[in-house]
C-alpha cells in the first residue's frame, strides 16, 4: 500500500470531523505531512488533557469516526501494517495530541526527522513494561523505530487488528526483583531533625533555631533561639490607605488567605503564590536627569477573591500573610515575567558536578570485599541472611589492605568514602557474631497484628511462665548443697591464624571447639578444647566430653553424689536418645554416681553462667592477639588457662581424636528405642521434655518432665527387651 493511500484515508477521516476542535485538524493535516516519515514524537502527557478536555460535540464526532473506520477496516488494517504500529494501545493515542502541546512542528521536515532519530533506541510499551516484537512479516514493519502513536478511535475494530499485528509478544522483567538486604540502614530524611525545623518554619509553625554569632577573635557562639508562632497582623488603617483595603476585604476572608499560605507548608510553593499576587505597574511619565538613579518599576499587590483581584496595598498584604519584605524581594528576583508567574526554585546543594568513579575501579573494590572469608553464625545461623567476618579488622583496615594490594598491581584504586558506601550498601556483612538467642517466638508474638496477638496471647503467657520457672529451678539447684549442679555449653567456633595482617586475614581458617562445663556451686571451670581435624560438634564428641567430666568427679568424690546439668535444646548435641543412654552407662558403670538429671533451658531463653566464661575468653584473646598471632590451636590453650586473673584458673583438657567415642553404637548395643512411650503407651517426643532422670536404683526406667510446674517425673520405657543383659555386656566392654 502506498503512502498516497494512507493520504486518502486519513483525509475522508478529516471530513467527517469538521465540528472536531482545531487542534484535532490540525493534528491530521500534520500527519498527511508527516506520513512518510513513520515518526512522531508524542507526550502520552499531553495526550491524556486532550482526551480529558474535550467537548460532547467532539466524543459524538468520535463515533462518528467509530462507524467510518468500521467500514474501512481493511485500509486501516494496511495502514497499521505500513506505519508499523506497536499495539492497540499506540493506535488509540495518535491523533488525539493538540498541536499546541506539541514540542515539534509537525510541518517542519527537519523536526520529524529528529524525532524519528530519537526515537529509534526506544521500546514499544504495553501496559507501563517495556517488550518486545518478534513479529518481522512486514518488512517495512520495523517497531523499535515508531514513536507510541495514538489513534482518535476507542472501538474495538483497531484493537482486534493491532492484537492480530502484536501476536509474539513477552513482557520483560514483568515483576521487580526483590530488595536485597544491605547492612547500612536506610535513611529516612522526613525524620532529621534540620527538616522538622524547616517543616515547622514553612507551616508558620513554632520551633527552635540555631543562631550563629561569630566573635571578634573569629570563634563562633551558638545559641538556641525559639521562634514563635506566625499570627495575622493589623490590617492598614483605613483612613491613611489610599486604597481603603480594610473595606474591601473582611477579616474572615484574611484569615481565610492567611489559613491557606501557611497550610502550603513549602517554601516554593509560597513563593509561587506571592508572585501570582504582585504585577509589575509602569508609570505614565517618568522624569529623569544625568543625576537621578533608576529606582526600577513598580509593584501592585492583589488577592484573588471570588474571581477577582482586589488589589490591596503592600503594607496590607504583607499584614495578611504576616511576613516581611524580604521574601518579596526574592520573589520578585526570581520572578521570570516572561513566562508568567514562574519563581526559579531553590539550587543550593542540586548542582551535577559530581566526580563519577568508573564501573571497573568499583568492581574490583566488590571483588575484595568478596574474597574476605565468611565465618558462620554460631547461634542464628539457620535465621539470618547477614553474613559474618572475622572481628579482628575494621572497615578502615580492610580500605588499606585495598589500597596495598591496588599499588603492587599497579591498579586504580578508591578512597576510604567509596569503600564504605560499597561495603555498606551493597553487602549484608557484620563484623561480630552474635553473643545471644533472640526467642523467635516471644519476636513473633510482639511483631504480630493485634487479632494474632490474641490468638497467641495463652500460648505466649504459658511460654513466659516455663522460662521464668526455669531460671526459678536453677536458682535453687545451685543453692543446694548436697547436689553438684552444672551448665553446659559450646562457645564460638574459634578460627586460626588470626592476626593482624592481611595475609593471615584472607586465608581459609582451622576451627577450633571448646566445650565449656562450668560448676553453679564451686564455680570450677573445665574447658575441653579439640579442632575439627580430630572431631566435629556432635552427639559423640558432646557426649565424650561429658564422660570425661563424669569419670573426673567419680574419682574425686568418695561419697554417692547427685548430678543435675543445664544445657539448651539442641537436638544433634544435647536432647538426644544418645545423650540419654551416655546417662544410662554412667550411672551402672560409676560406682560414686547415684542420679543425673538433666533439664533443658526454655528454647530462646538459654543464657546462663556459661556465657561468661565464654566472654572472658573471647577478651584474653582479643588482647593477646595485640601483642602476637594466633597461628595454631595449641594457642588457645594456654590463652584459656591463663584467661581468668582471680580465683581458679579454668582447667583445660585437651581432647583428640583416642579421646571420642562411638555413643550411637553404645545406644543400639544397650538396645534405645527409637520412638520412646510412656507408661501408658503414649508416644513422647524429645523436643516436648524439659527434664530427664536416670538413677542408679531404677536403671532400666528413664524419668522424665514435660513442664517445670510438674512436681513428680513420669517414667518413660527407652529400652528394647532382654536389656539388663544388652547393659552387662555394654558395660564389661
Amino acid at each position: 500500500m502506498s503512502g498516497h493511500r494512507a493520504r486518502m484515508m486519513l483525509q475522508l477521516i478529516a471530513e467527517q470531523t469538521n465540528n472536531f476542535s482545531g487542534g484535532l485538524i490540525s493534528e491530521v493535516a500534520a500527519e498527511e505531512q508527516n506520513i512518510d516519515e513513520f515518526c512522531c514524537d508524542n507526550d502520552s502527557s499531553s495526550i491524556q488533557e486532550a482526551e480529558r478536555d474535550k467537548p460532547l460535540d467532539t466524543l459524538e464526532s468520535e463515533r462518528e469516526i467509530d462507524s467510518l473506520c468500521q467500514s474501512n477496516q481493511n485500509i486501516e488494517s494496511d495502514v497499521i501494517n505500513e506505519i508499523g504500529y506497536a499495539s492497540n494501545q499506540e493506535v488509540a493515542s495518535h491523533t488525539k495530541v493538540n498541536v499546541e502541546n506539541n514540542p515539534y512542528d509537525p510541518h517542519d521536515d527537519t523536526n520529524a526527522n529528529n524525532c524519528a532519530g530519537s526515537s529509534s533506541q526506544k521500546l514499544p510499551i504495553i501496559d507501563d513494561k517495556y517488550v518486545e516484537s518478534s513479529d518481522t512479516d512486514s518488512p517495512l514493519d520495523d517497531t523499535t523505530d515508531d514513536p507510541d502513536y495514538s489513534s482518535y478511535e476507542s472501538s474495538s475494530t483497531i484493537s482486534d487488528n493491532a492484537s492480530k499485528i502484536n501476536k509474539k509478544r513477552t513482557i520483560k522483567n514483568p515483576c521487580p526483583p526483590p530488595e536485597k538486604q544491605v547492612r547500612k540502614r536506610k535513611r529516612a530524611p522526613q525524620k532529621w531533625q534540620k527538616n522538622l525545623t524547616k517543616k515547622l518554619r514553612d507551616s508558620g509553625l513554632a520551633y527552635t533555631s540555631v543562631k550563629v554569632t561569630k566573635k571578634s577573635d573569629g570563634s563562633k557562639e551558638r545559641e538556641l533561639v525559639s521562634r514563635e508562632e506566625k499570627k495575622i497582623l493589623p490590617a492598614c488603617s483605613s483612613e491613611k490607605c489610599r486604597l481603603k483595603c480594610s473595606t474591601k476585604i473582611s477579616d474572615e476572608q484574611r484569615h481565610t488567605i492567611f489559613n491557606e499560605y501557611w497550610a502550603m507548608a513549602d517554601l516554593h510553593r509560597q513563593q509561587m503564590f506571592i508572585a501570582s499576587c504582585i504585577s509589575s505597574i509602569k508609570p505614565r511619565y517618568r522624569y529623569l536627569n544625568a543625576t537621578t538613579k533608576f529606582r526600577g518599576t513598580n509593584n501592585a499587590y492583589f488577592f484573588k477573591l471570588r474571581d477577582e483581584n482586589v488589589r490591596v496595598c503592600k503594607q496590607f498584604f504583607m499584614a495578611t500573610l504576616s511576613i516581611n519584605s524580604r521574601i518579596i524581594r526574592t520573589v520578585i528576583e526570581k520572578r521570570s515575567d516572561s513566562v508568567g508567574p514562574i519563581v526559579e526554585p531553590e539550587k543550593r546543594g542540586k548542582h551535577e558536578n559530581h566526580k563519577k568513579v568508573c564501573e571497573e575501579i568499583k568492581n574490583g573494590v566488590r571483588d575484595h570485599i568478596k574474597g574476605i572469608p565468611r565465618i558462620e553464625s554460631h547461634y542464628c545461623r539457620s535465621g539470618t541472611k547477614r553474613e559474618y567476618i572475622e572481628g579482628g579488622k575494621s572497615v578502615a583496615d580492610l580500605h588499606r589492605d585495598y589500597v596495598e594490594l591496588c599499588t603492587d598491581l599497579n591498579k586504580p584504586f578508591v578512597n576510604y568514602l567509596m569503600y564504605f558506601n560499597i561495603f555498606k550498601e551493597e553487602f549484608n556483612i557484620s563484623f561480630h557474631v552474635p553473643k545471644k538467642d533472640q526467642c523467635d517466638f516471644c519476636v513473633g508474638f510482639h511483631n504480630s497484628i493485634d487479632e494474632e496477638k490474641k490468638n497467641l496471647q495463652t500460648e505466649y503467657d504459658l511460654h513466659i511462665e516455663e522460662k521464668e520457672l526455669s531460671r526459678q529451678e536453677k536458682e535453687k539447684d545451685k543453692r543446694s548443697v548436697d547436689k553438684v549442679t552444672a551448665v553446659f555449653d559450646l562457645q564460638a567456633a574459634l578460627p586460626c591464624p588470626q592476626a593482624d595482617s592481611s595475609k593471615f586475614y584472607y586465608v581459609s581458617k582451622l576451627n577450633t571447639y571448646n566445650l565449656t562445663i562450668y560448676e553453679l556451686q564451686s564455680t570450677e571451670t573445665n574447658c575441653f578444647i579439640w579442632h575439627e581435624g580430630h572431631g566435629n560438634r556432635g552427639a559423640n564428641e558432646i557426649g565424650s566430653c561429658l564422660w570425661h567430666y563424669l569419670v573426673d568427679l567419680n574419682e574425686n568424690k568418695s561419697e554417692k553424689i547427685d548430678i543435675i546439668f543445664y544445657s539448651d535444646n539442641c537436638a544433634g548435641q544435647n536432647k538426644n536418645k544418645f545423650i540419654f543412654a551416655l546417662y544410662i552407662y554412667a550411672v551402672l558403670s560409676l560406682e560414686n554416681i547415684n542420679s543425673i538429671t538433666h533439664k533443658f533451658l526454655i528454647t530462646g531463653h538459654t543464657q546462663n553462667e556459661g556465657d561468661h566464661v565464654h566472654s572472658v575468653i573471647e577478651g584474653a584473646i582479643k588482647k593477646f592477639k595485640k601483642s602476637s598471632p594466633i597461628y595454631v590451636p595449641d594457642h588457645y590453650v594456654t590463652i584459656i588457662k591463663q584467661a581468668k586473673k582471680r580465683g581458679k584458673p579454668y582447667r583445660v583438657h585437651e581432647m583428640s581424636f583416642s579421646n571420642f567415642f562411638d555413643l550411637k553404637l553404645m545406644a543400639q548395643e544397650i538396645g534405645i528405642k527409637d520412638v520412646f512411650k510412656n507408661e501408658d503407651g503414649e508416644i513422647v517426643q524429645l523436643s516436648k521434655i524439659c527434664a530427664v532422670k536416670v538413677t542408679k536404683d531404677n536403671p532400666e526406667e528413664l524419668f522424665y518432665k514435660t513442664s517445670f510446674k510438674e512436681n513428680d517425673f513420669r517414667s518413660l520405657v527407652v529400652t528394647k527387651s532382654k536389656r539388663q543383659c544388652m547393659l552387662s555386656k555394654a558395660i564389661q566392654s
